[in-house]
């Protein structure tokens, strides 16, 4: 009977015996957990298999044991699991059966020797496991393979000939528990910025502020800043320059400022910003004399005073700061035809700037 399936794995037995070079009376050849039909066809998993390898990624992991489903047979696991055709999953530098804790191969009695090569690391810790089908188990910004350096599935804090710095823990963000990610930390640990370089195992940088800024690193880390839909949503600044958004203002008086204007749920300007309010001038520019206020007419604020760095009409004339300001210096230039940002009527002849321009077409600048 040449349609005949004696061991029930959706083999015939002609073609195990012909084609698929299995055991026609045993469904599972290679004892990996998965029956010879799954294996040699792209059916429930959507993957072919080696039938006769119960490890065909040689990750110390049988390939029932991986349960990796593909949606259309490529690489790509559909449902969260490892595949059991790639030794490394998810791409992070670490083996799938070393993020799963094994400190030697998963052994099938059918095919003893199924794992081969090289792809296999022992794992030196077996208690603690990361995920073989996520590159950043902790989310920190870092791939497990540079968090564990060395590949040993051990978190190795203490420095070593082989790691002269030691390796931040793949299972937690923060390796050093002082509020700031691992990942954050190890951007701003080399030669970018001035001062102290941030160190991932050094809990007592969160309170260091390397760029003078008035900021510490924690608070750089922590700084917030609304999103599109108006919630507050981390928004770190730069901890090793002064002036994360080169407008002119160092990052401490924009965060401790009272400007008032929108966002309201914010009371300085956006350090990560250089024009906050959009209006075309500078943060730096608005606020001349960099106290974090916005100062009047007088000493502080000079003949014509300060425009607002969150308010894109700093005097409600209805004409943006910048279109007032045309070349964007933060000086009110009335020889060039520029209007002042800072008083509603120009010419002061009763009538603001936006409608002379808008309403009357008169011009802003002379007595009508």
């Amino acid at each position: 009977d040449k349609g005949k399936d004696a061991d029930g794995d959706g083999l015939s037995d002609a073609y195990e015996l012909a084609k698929s070079k299995n055991n026609p009376k045993d469904a599972d050849s290679d004892g990996d957990g998965l029956l010879d039909g799954e294996e040699v066809f792209q059916l429930a998993d959507r993957l072919i298999t080696d039938a006769n390898d119960a490890d065909s990624d040689d990750d110390g992991l049988l390939d029932g044991a991986e349960g990796g489903i593909s949606s259309d047979g490529g690489p790509a696991m559909k449902n969260g699991k490892p595949s059991p055709l790639q030794a490394d999953s998810d791409g992070d530098g670490l083996p799938d059966g070393l993020e799963l804790g094994l400190a030697s191969p998963q052994i099938s009695a059918k095919d003893p020797d199924a794992t081969a090569g090289t792809a296999f690391l022992a794992d030196s810790d077996p208690t603690t496991k990361t995920n073989p089908s996520k590159s950043d188990s902790d989310d920190d910004g870092l791939p497990d393979g540079i968090e564990d350096l060395n590949k040993n599935g051990k978190w190795d804090a203490t420095p070593s000939p082989e790691n002269p710095v030691g390796e931040t823990d793949p299972k937690n963000p923060d390796s050093d528990e002082d509020g700031m990610d691992d990942g954050w930390e190890v951007s701003y640990s080399g030669s970018k910025g001035v001062g102290k370089p941030l160190n991932p195992l050094d809990p007592s940088d969160a309170g260091l502020d390397p760029d003078g800024d008035g900021l510490k690193n924690s608070a750089e880390y922590e700084h917030q800043w609304p999103g599109a839909d108006g919630v507050l949503k981390r928004d770190s600044t730069h901890p090793r320059k002064a002036d994360s958004d080169d407008d002119g203002l160092i990052d401490g008086v924009e965060v401790g400022a009272s400007y008032g204007g929108q966002p309201a749920s914010v009371s300085g300007s956006n350090p990560n910003a250089a024009d906050t309010d959009g209006d075309g001038i500078f943060d730096g520019l608005e606020d001349k004399n960099h106290n974090g206020f916005v100062d009047g007419p007088g000493a502080k604020g000079g003949t014509y005073g300060e425009t607002s760095p969150k308010n894109a009409d700093s005097d409600g004339d209805g004409l943006p700061d910048g279109v007032e300001d045309k070349n964007h210096d933060g000086v009110w230039q009335k020889s060039d035809g520029e209007t002042s940002p800072t008083l509603a009527d120009s010419d002061v002849d009763g009538l603001s700037d936006g409608a002379e321009i808008a309403t009357y077409k008169s011009d802003p600048n002379a007595v009508d």
